[in-house]
């Protein structure tokens, strides 16, 4: 079962309009602008985030949308959302992505795992799903679409009485920001879930090195036999 989604769209092309024609046939949409968000009546909804990136980066009306989460706390509250970006090169939808789902993350937005579908202008960044799935770019590019939207529609977020967190790293942990920021993260957990961190630091695994693509390929294969 579908459940009703928002659609919250900043920039135009036609082939964004032909993917959220495909993407959402099936499941009850909701336009909404930047006056139903800044009103908070996007509060506790289903989002779908659909933007336009240009050779020079976000659209103007992606720079908007942006500027509205980052200015309006609290607006997504208790909502859950998905990103779509849809560029017309072949760079920037990526920047994009991270820049308006921190935002709206900041400003009370759930995301659930895997929550982008980005098309780069030729849709080259397609290639290797396209090829796992046997299907044209463009095809790929919908598909995926199609599904995030349905994963939306249907999402339910877990619920627990006290959340157990686990941290795990592989870093030195006098000198390490990664063990410095997850300690901050659990610290500030503390008082509602129950946090352990457990160090994989037994002389068996390392930071990466920066070893050629085909020497880590390798050494992974011979870890993977064995």
């Amino acid at each position: 079962m579908y459940k009703r989604q928002v659609l919250l769209q900043a920039g135009q092309s036609p082939r964004l309009s032909r993917l959220l024609d495909f993407a959402l046939a099936g499941i009850a949409v909701e336009p909404a602008g930047l006056g139903e968000l800044e009103s908070m009546a996007l509060q506790g909804r289903r989002v779908l985030i659909a933007l336009t990136t240009g050779e020079g980066g976000m659209s103007l009306e992606a720079f908007r949308l942006l500027q509205s989460l980052r200015t309006h706390a609290d607006c997504l509250r208790g909502s859950t959302g998905a990103l779509i970006v849809d560029g017309t090169g072949e760079l920037y939808t990526k920047q994009a992505a991270q820049s308006v789902a921190l935002a709206a993350n900041l400003a009370g937005c759930l995301f659930p795992g895997k929550p982008l579908v980005e098309g780069t202008g030729s849709l080259y960044n397609q290639h290797i799903l396209a090829g796992q799935l046997g299907l044209p770019w463009e095809e790929t590019y919908f598909t995926r679409a199609r599904d995030l939207a349905r994963r939306l529609a249907q999402f339910e977020a877990p619920r627990f009485s006290r959340p157990r967190v686990l941290m795990l790293h592989a870093s030195d942990n006098r000198r390490s920001n990664t063990v410095a920021m997850g300690r901050t993260v659990c610290n500030h957990l503390a008082p509602f879930c129950d946090t352990q961190t457990i160090s994989l630091q037994n002389g068996a695994i390392y930071d990466c090195r920066g070893c050629s693509y085909t020497a880590c390929l390798h050494y992974s294969l011979s870890l993977i036999h064995i």
